[in-house]
């Protein structure tokens, strides 16, 4: 009888609350053992995200490929993701896609390298969630939407059919995109917000209807 083959070994990026929720979500899903994580925040090496420890700054990457780690995982929520992302390739990791095995994924939708798909997520039919996307816990992502890379959708935030999210928006907690409508690059959502019409790139609107934050 043959043992199974070692899972591969991941290093996170970042060390706050985003990070220990990647960790389980890495650990329900089997996907990787995270081993290690590192952090611009000199005041958390030595500390530990649960039990993985962080190594340090930066400079860790090198070392950690060294020994063997291939993968990595942003752990950051909200900030410098694209940034993070571009890091991780850099040093010679591969993006590992953290998707917890209670969410609910179309075989007909696509999902990009590094994405992270949490608890209680439905993406449906027709779907493409872009590369290092965040869908947070319960977010629904309807058929057809299409989302860029370096978005974050979330938690409970719903996202009728053929909606468009580009790069690096910021979809808020709870909020409802109407189907059809597209939302710009670098735009922020509100929480709670209901969004009729398009939002323009970089742009920040809440409320119901959702407005443009004056």
């Amino acid at each position: 009888m043959t043992s199974p083959s070692p899972k591969p070994r991941c290093v996170i990026l970042g060390s706050g609350g985003h990070a220990r929720v990647v960790i389980d979500c890495l650990r329900a899903s089997g996907a990787a053992e995270s081993v290690a994580a590192v952090d611009a925040d000199s005041t958390r090496w030595g500390s530990a995200v649960d039990d993985v420890p962080v190594r340090g700054g930066d400079d860790q990457l090198a070392i950690l490929r060294e020994e063997g780690v291939t993968l990595f995982a942003v752990g950051i929520g909200q900030g410098p993701r694209a940034k993070l992302f571009a890091v991780g390739r850099a040093a010679g990791f591969a993006p590992v896609s953290a998707i917890h095995p209670r969410a609910t994924i179309s075989t007909r939708a696509m999902i990009g390298a590094g994405a992270q798909i949490f608890a209680a997520v439905v993406v449906n039919a027709g779907a493409v969630v872009g590369e290092n996307n965040i869908v947070n816990t319960g977010a629904i992502i309807e058929h057809d939407c299409r989302l860029g890379a370096h978005v974050h959708v979330a938690s409970g935030a719903c996202l009728a059919g053929g909606v468009v999210v580009e790069d690096g928006a910021f979809i808020g907690a709870g909020s409802t995109i109407r189907q059809g409508v597209r939302i710009g690059a670098g735009a922020i959502v509100g929480a709670g917000s209901v969004v009729t019409r398009d939002v323009p790139a970089t742009q920040t609107v809440v409320g119901v209807p959702a407005r443009e934050l004056s």
